[in-house]
């Protein structure tokens, strides 16, 4: 049996609730992985090539920016599981063995990782600002760079979504001006002058080329929310579901037209 370890709230580990009393799980009701694989353009004159072109979309529970609840015999924390898991599942020991859409061409399988942390890292006690930046740049290193010569880094860009506002309901320990500040801390990190603890993980400019942010603060406090936390999916997931598509699209076509 794999050995879990309890987390260390000190380090600014998750989990802390229903996670911590029952090991193996999260904390959040249904946040159980998903994986969807689609057409994403049935019918086209212009690119009949796109009718071949099919996408995978998965959806892997990380929900502290230092998380234990997944551990294996060869991981103790959910970012190493999931890294161990996208290697095996789309890189096939560093081969690129997935055809273009017009299947004449070999394309690099690393994936695009969409990811947030933050929102459950506001409930852990004594987690400061530094603490989430160092966790967070960890994540990230975990998943742009590699040590290991028969695999190239899981991700070959990290589309990071910034936390989302909430209610400020005193109800509930996520608080916005917490939010703000560890979101601002983040993207500080890109800036030339960023700190010497950005430095010593990763580079500004390492930074600049592989992680792009998508600062949804404003938006989501400006949108309606269902609970403290939680946004309605209409006016606020879907719509970022369908954005993420159409950039898909997009490069799709652009790999199409550079042929």
């Amino acid at each position: 049996r794999v050995p879990w370890i309890a987390p260390s709230h000190a380090l600014g580990e998750g989990p802390i609730a229903y996670g911590k009393r029952h090991p193996f799980c999260s904390d959040a009701a249904g946040t159980r992985g998903r994986l969807h694989r689609f057409s994403l353009v049935p019918n086209s004159s212009t690119y009949p090539e796109l009718t071949k072109a099919f996408t995978t979309i998965e959806y892997l529970p990380v929900e502290f920016s230092l998380d234990v609840s997944y551990p294996t015999k060869t991981t103790r924390t959910t970012q190493e599981t999931a890294l161990r898991y996208l290697r095996k599942q789309y890189q096939n020991n560093g081969s690129t063995n997935t055809t273009s859409p017009s299947s004449t061409h070999q394309r690099d399988r690393r994936a695009i990782c969409v990811a947030n942390t933050g929102i459950h890292d506001t409930i852990l006690p004594n987690v400061t600002t530094n603490i989430y930046v160092h966790n967070v740049l960890n994540y990230w290193k975990l998943l742009l760079t590699t040590n290991n010569t028969h695999y190239r880094p899981a991700c070959a860009h990290i589309i990071w979504v910034t936390t989302s506002a909430t209610l400020n309901d005193e109800r509930w320990l996520q608080r916005n001006d917490v939010i703000q500040e560890w979101n601002q801390a983040l993207l500080n990190l890109f800036s030339p002058s960023s700190s010497t603890l950005t430095q010593t993980i990763l580079t500004a400019s390492f930074l600049r080329d592989h992680v792009t942010i998508v600062d949804v603060y404003d938006k989501s406090s400006h949108t309606q929310h269902v609970n403290n936390a939680h946004l309605d999916p209409d006016l606020y997931y879907r719509p970022f579901s369908v954005l993420f598509l159409n950039l898909t699209k997009q490069q799709l076509v652009k790999l199409l037209e550079d042929e």
